[in-house]
């Protein structure tokens, strides 16, 4: 949980900004001047194991909560980084909800050989 309390504590803060501009520099300098633990796991999945945050990459959404979209490093420097969104103060039950039928819906479209080029968050 303590990395969970760190990246609310982020986004606290950024929400208190008041245009887009200002909130992505408070965004990049809390996020540099966080300290984190050389390796740590994302609630998420366990198997989502960090090792920091890639600040440039990192930005405020423009949706009505201003989740902030987050790069973390993996663990495995061979592999992608890890990319999520994190919405303070929201339940996410509905938007995981709307996202896995996106998703569904995209997968049916292309088995039936269309490529609505839907971008649904991976």
């Amino acid at each position: 949980m303590f990395i969970i309390q760190k990246f609310d504590e982020v986004c606290t803060k950024t929400l208190q900004a008041t245009d887009d501009a200002e909130r992505k520099a408070v965004l990049h300098a809390e996020l540099e001047q966080l300290v984190l633990p050389r390796r740590f796991q994302l609630p998420l999945d366990p198997h989502m194991e960090c090792r920091g945050v890639h600040v440039e990459k990192c930005k405020v959404m423009s949706s009505a909560k201003k989740p902030l979209w987050l790069v973390l490093h993996n663990a495995v420097r061979s592999k992608p980084p890890h990319l999520i969104i994190f919405k303070a103060g929201d339940d996410l039950r509905q938007d995981e909800l709307t996202l896995q039928v996106i998703k569904q819906i995209d997968r049916l479209w292309k088995n039936a050989g269309l490529d609505m080029r839907m971008s649904p968050y991976v």
